[in-house]
Formats: structure tokens, sequence, C-alpha cells
């Protein structure tokens, strides 16, 4: 979705009242009905299975010669979390 219709999408959301959650999990449900892996995650996600995300999360990290480790460390740093 072009980034002008999500902005309108989200603005008539709020204008109309809607529950932001509501209209996030919307436009990720979207998201899922056209890619496989992502609706593949979105159940493990609904079904609190952490353990399956996190292998998904390394495996695909090793795909892309990311190192997991390194990467889920600097993303906790600049949240402040280490």
């Amino acid at each position: 979705m072009p980034n002008k219709q999500l902005f309108q999408q989200i603005l008539n959301a709020i204008q109309s009242g809607q529950n932001p959650e509501q209209l996030a999990m919307s436009m990720l449900q979207s998201r899922a009905d056209k890619n496989p892996m992502f609706r593949n995650l979105m159940g493990l996600a609904e079904a609190n299975n952490f353990t399956e995300i996190e292998k998904f999360a390394r495996n695909l990290s090793k795909e892309k010669g990311i190192d997991y480790d390194i990467e889920l460390n600097a993303f906790k740093q600049s949240l402040g979390l280490r």
C-alpha cells in the first residue's frame, strides 16, 4: 500500500474513532492474506509460540548471512534494554 493511502487510512480510522489496535490488526491481517510466510508468523504469534518465532528468525537470519544474536543485542541496546 502506498504511503499516501496508508496515511489516509490511518487518518480516517482516527477520525471515525476506530480502535488503533483493531486498525493495526486489520492491516497485519491484510498483509498475511497475501503472504504465506507472514500468515504463518501471525499464527505463531496468536498462539504465543515464541520458541518457533525465534527459530524462524534465526533461520531467516542465517539465510541472509546475519548473526541473529549480534543483531538482537544491538536492537535491545537501541531500546535501552541492555
